[in-house]
Parts: structure tokens; C-alpha cells; sequence
């Protein structure tokens, strides 16, 4: 999922993010199971970062920053 977001967005997803978006995810969307709480916060802070973030590089902060704009 995240190779193909992406591919479609044109932006690099860094570990340290994805490791902060299955945090946030477990800990804040209790009523939605995994992995597709995880998915869906990943999809919204690809569409932000495209049309938000200048450099196109999603960093801890940004799915922190997508995840309490929701």
C-alpha cells in the first residue's frame, strides 16, 4: 500500500512514519481494526503531504500533523 501511495502522489514514506502511524492508529481508532485503521490514516496523510508539504517526504510529524486535522 504504501509503495503504490507513493507512486501516486509522488512521495516518499519513511519508516519512522509508518512507525508512528501504526502508533496513533492503535492508540486513537480503537473501533476500527487493524491493518485498515492503519491504511486509511496512511491514505490521508499521503494526500496531505502532496498537497500540503513542499519537500514531498513523509516525516513522523506529518501523519501527527494529518492525523489530528481528521
Amino acid at each position: 500500500m504504501a509503495l503504490e501511495l507513493e507512486q501516486k502522489y509522488k512521495i516518499f514514506i519513511t519508516y519512522p512514519a509508518i512507525r508512528e502511524l501504526v502508533n496513533l492508529a492503535g492508540r486513537y481508532i480503537p473501533n476500527i481494526p487493524f491493518p485498515k485503521k492503519a491504511i486509511d490514516l496512511l491514505r490521508d496523510t499521503a494526500v496531505y503531504v502532496a498537497r500540503s508539504i513542499k519537500e514531498k517526504i513523509v516525516l513522523p510529524e506529518h501523519v501527527a500533523s494529518s492525523f489530528h486535522k481528521n
